[in-house]
């Protein structure tokens, strides 16, 4: 269900962007944990010879070695093992022969080195998104001592292993922010469990259960990858209470595609009259509200309904729209615009009048010195009747007043 609210400041200007005043968010992490790392190095000299020797000769014993270096055997023996621990040589009787990844490395000039390393996982069960989180999981974990409330882990993750989750979307490439030398899991490095059992932290719920946090978003849109940063609010007591904390989510596709349909959902044809009548208070045409970007409208108001409008209040130019779906609040933006020349007349007293309601101890000065202008916007009489109608009665009171009481003229 979608549920629409008028706010009355807007965002502010700038960037395309999503902005989530409110969200509630299923999540689960861990850190530190040990993935498997393969880099290409350059094959240096001594290794090279060694396994061209090994190739091009078929079998590399000490004595050929100890013949072509002039090294001692001590030494092949120590360099043909870490050959060997990269499978550029393998051992036989003794001696080496060339090893599995021998010709690649010779054709490159490189050899593949594999190393343990440590990556923080973030798993978001509702959009099946899952991304490596650089820096900011340490300190959201860290100042976050509890979550606001569980949420279900979906049916077809129920017994799923942190081994399985991580090895299978390591394997598949389907990790956000996974850097590209990262190749497999490292089981020895990590324990096996229930991925809601959150390794690393001190959440172990005994259901199939995963925590749930309530903050808000921001996901900026103007770049070739969308940036998302989620602020959470941890309510404790002392001196940081309602101290915020912040963990950068980008990379989560499913969630920001998730949100970006619903910051669509006003310009849809079955949601528009609902989000111009919370904009309004009045029943317009719906096809008034046209999408200008995400979570952008224009509602373009004719000369009538400009007026029908202002019947409910002012008329505002830039305001605020609170987009409430179940688990999330997105707030869009509407522009106000005139689709006819009576509604560039109502824009423009509108805007003359909230000018001078401003500075209203200079509103007689500003009327005198801009004729033109209260012309153009329907006379003193249509100053008057709309700023009385919003309320500015001093103000009404000191633009009539050479009028009320110009006794001489009576």
């Amino acid at each position: 269900m979608i549920e629409f609210r008028p706010v009355d400041e807007a965002p502010p200007e700038g960037p395309p962007a999503l902005r989530i005043s409110w969200v509630r968010l299923p999540m689960l992490w861990w850190r530190k944990v040990s993935v498997v790392e393969v880099d290409q190095v350059k094959l240096d000299p001594v290794d090279r010879f060694m396994v061209e020797a090994a190739t091009k000769l078929g079998r590399l014993d000490a004595a050929t070695f100890e013949d072509l270096t002039g090294l001692p055997e001590l030494a092949f023996t120590a360099l043909g093992r870490r050959l060997c621990t990269i499978d550029l040589l393998a051992p036989r009787d003794g001696d080496f022969v060339a090893g599995g990844d021998a010709a690649r490395a010779l054709d490159e000039g490189t050899v593949s080195q594999r190393r343990s390393t440590a990556l923080d996982f973030l798993y978001l069960p509702e959009t099946d998104d899952l991304l490596v989180v650089e820096d900011t999981l340490a300190d959201f974990e860290r100042d976050g001592p509890a979550p606001f409330g569980v949420a279900p882990i979906p049916a077809e993750l129920h017994g799923t292993t942190l081994h399985g989750l991580l090895s299978g979307r390591i394997g598949e490439r389907r990790v956000a922010n996974l850097p590209a030398s990262v190749v497999a899991l490292d089981p020895r490095g990590t324990p096996d469990e229930p991925i809601n059992s959150i390794a690393g932290g001190n959440l172990r719920p005994s259901v199939p259960v995963c925590p749930a946090v309530e903050g808000t978003a921001t996901v900026l849109l103007d770049q070739e990858r969308p940036q998302a940063t989620l602020t959470v609010t941890w309510h404790r007591r002392g001196e940081d209470a309602d101290a915020p904390s912040t963990v950068d989510i980008s990379g989560a596709e499913g969630l920001i595609e998730s949100w970006r349909r619903i910051a669509e959902r006003p310009g849809e044809p079955e949601h528009r009259a609902a989000a111009v009548r919370a904009l309004t208070g009045v029943a317009l045409p719906a096809d008034a509200l046209r999408p200008a970007g995400p979570g952008c409208f224009s509602l373009a108001l004719t000369g009538r309904y400009a007026q029908a409008v202002t019947r409910q209040g002012a008329l505002p130019r830039r305001v605020g729209l609170e987009i409430r779906a179940e688990q999330v609040h997105l707030l869009g933006t509407v522009e106000f615009t005139p689709a006819d020349d009576e509604a560039e007349r109502i824009f423009a007293l509108e805007e003359f009048v909230g000018r001078l309601a401003e500075r209203p101890a200079g509103a007689v000065d500003v009327v005198a010195a801009e004729p033109e202008t209260v012309r153009e916007v329907g006379g003193p009489q249509a100053v008057w009747r709309r700023a009385w109608q919003l309320g500015h009665r001093r103000m009404v009171h000191a633009l009539r007043e050479a009028e009320d009481f110009d006794y001489a003229r009576n």
